[in-house]
């Protein structure tokens, strides 16, 4: 909530957590706190709103574009790992389907998942693009796992300073594989743009909250994150890319029996 007090839903969080252990006059604050940022809602709808997932399919229909891509594509490294990512990605996704719609988990359980499961999915996809050009860098592999370790024990004990040197981290190796690309690696343009959509997916809070992008918005009356919207240009983008591999392997394909022929 500090980092983010515009986050409506958190006070509803709050507000349940404190009617629960009694503390109604609290309670009834968060509650105000709640309805002042979201004047019409309901638990009904946000239930409708955080459960519903429909960016789950498009995430599955990507891992199958890859793996069925892979063995046709010279990046078939990139493709196992951008295959977990985005299974990953889709696990979290469903987390939340979980928790709003059955009582399958509760919301300290969620909270606890929710604070993890970030870093496997941020340690798939620098692992990916660390295979986009041809020669992966053993150091970024490394640095990969530590900030990994760094991350899950930041959240284990909870401690923000951790967790934010593992996420600051990522960032500084996903803009090193960045500079990879516009120095020698293929399809630099649509590379780029694919790997700044994940970005801003993987990391609005330190990315997009510093340009003002907000971080709930409100189609029809319903507060939404702003992550799906990103997984909405992110993911498609991800499809066309893919499919752009296998047209730039082919094309240099003929091109290398023409010369042959020549």
């Amino acid at each position: 909530m500090q980092l983010n007090p515009g986050f409506s839903i958190l006070h509803g969080w709050l507000a349940a957590s404190l009617a629960k252990l009694g503390q109604l006059d609290e309670a009834r604050v968060a509650g105000a706190r709640l309805l002042t940022l979201d004047p019409g809602f309901t638990i009904n709808r946000w239930c409708a709103a955080v459960g519903f997932s429909p960016h789950i399919k498009d995430v599955m229909t990507d891992i199958g574009l890859a793996l069925a891509c892979r063995s046709r594509s010279s990046h078939k490294s990139f493709f196992i790992f951008a295959s977990i990512a985005l299974a990953l990605m889709a696990a979290r996704r469903l987390n939340n389907a979980i928790v709003a719609w059955t009582d399958l988990l509760d919301l300290a359980t969620y909270a606890w998942l929710a604070s993890v499961m970030w870093v496997p999915v941020v340690a798939a996809w620098t692992l990916a693009w660390n295979r986009w050009c041809q020669r992966p860098w053993r150091s970024i592999d490394v640095s990969v796992v530590v900030l990994a370790v760094a991350g899950i024990i930041g959240a284990v004990i909870h401690s923000a300073s951790l967790t934010s040197v593992s996420r600051l981290g990522s960032i500084a190796l996903f803009i090193v594989m960045g500079a990879r690309i516009v120095r020698s690696g293929p399809m630099r343009i649509l590379a780029l743009v694919t790997l700044a959509s994940i970005l801003a997916a993987l990391f609005g809070g330190e990315l997009l909250d510093p340009i003002g992008v907000p971080g709930i918005w409100f189609p029809f009356g319903i507060g939404v994150s702003r992550t799906p919207y990103v997984y909405a240009i992110a993911i498609p983008l991800l499809a066309f890319w893919i499919v752009r591999t296998l047209t730039s392997r082919e094309n240099a394909s003929r091109g290398d029996a023409a010369m042959l022929r020549s």
